[in-house]
Parts: C-alpha cells; sequence; structure tokens
C-alpha cells in the first residue's frame, strides 16, 4: 500500500482509512463526517472518538486498511 493524495479518499462514511496529517504524524483509523450536531461542517475524523468529544485531522495523505489476517480455525489446528 502506497500514500495517496486526501483529495482521492473515498469520503464515504462508513469506510475507515490511515491518514498522515501535515505534520508528518500518521493517525489513527479515520473517516469523513461531521462533527457532533454541526453536519455543514465536515473533515476527516478520528476513529476512537465520539461525536460529541471528536477532532478533525487536517490529513494530506491516506490509505487504505490492510486486510486482516488469516486466523485459523480451531478444526484446522486440531492434531488427529
Amino acid at each position: 500500500m502506497t500514500w495517496q493524495p486526501i483529495e482521492t479518499a473515498n469520503k464515504d462514511h462508513r469506510v475507515s482509512i490511515l491518514v498522515c496529517d501535515k505534520g508528518g504524524d500518521v493517525k489513527e483509523v479515520s473517516w469523513w463526517d461531521s462533527w457532533y450536531a454541526d453536519k455543514t461542517n465536515k473533515g476527516w475524523m478520528v476513529a476512537n472518538c465520539d461525536e460529541e468529544y471528536g477532532y478533525y485531522v487536517d490529513a494530506i495523505y491516506w490509505q487504505p486498511l490492510p486486510d486482516p489476517p488469516v486466523i485459523p480455525s480451531p478444526s484446522d489446528t486440531a492434531k488427529p
């Protein structure tokens, strides 16, 4: 995965992504949404916050989340 300009990111609020801000810091998974009741002011929000106490990230790059690891089922690891 490579970093891409934030303008190319999917703004579907159900899609989480990694973002990088202007300071070069990688932020937690973020998504496009509005903060609390202000539905007119949308931006990239940190995913571990709620709408009431959330904050926007001044993102300039993004990348998709990696695929989750494959976890074997108990039957795959059972010995005969």
